[in-house]
């Protein structure tokens, strides 16, 4: 993540398996599809650039193309990491990097959609969990 802007998430999902109980293995086959829908959704989340103000050249499309994501299901984590290897991409959407214009024209950054991608996870997750439980 050197060179671009990227975020890591990472859910501690033990409580949840704890509750399962003996339907964890029922369960545990459609467990990966919450993380990749909720990587998903912050992918999209950042690829969506706000209103353009003042522009001195035409958008390119470039920085929103540049979001990729993995995911990893170990035991009781699920982690998602979202990358971005777009030089310039850490100063236009990194929480810790982002340009005070940037901040100021809306520019989503990588905090938020780590926090929106721990909440939809846990959406996802709870949907699939009263779906088995039926």
């Amino acid at each position: 993540m050197a060179a671009g802007a990227g975020v890591k998430v990472t859910v501690d999902d033990s409580q949840v398996q704890r509750a399962l109980g003996e339907r964890r293995d029922r369960i545990r086959r459609t467990y990966t599809d919450p993380v990749r829908k909720a990587a998903d959704d912050g992918k999209t989340y950042l690829q969506k650039y706000p209103p353009p103000r003042n522009l001195k050249r035409p958008r390119t499309g470039t920085l929103g193309r540049g979001w990729k994501y993995t995911t990893k299901v170990r035991g009781d984590e699920a982690e998602v990491k979202l990358t971005n290897p777009v030089p310039y991409s850490p100063y236009v959407q990194d929480d810790e990097r982002q340009r005070p214009y940037h901040r100021q024209t809306g520019w989503r950054t990588t905090g938020q959609a780590a926090r929106r991608i721990e909440q939809r996870y846990r959406t996802h997750m709870r949907k699939v969990v009263t779906d088995a439980a039926r």
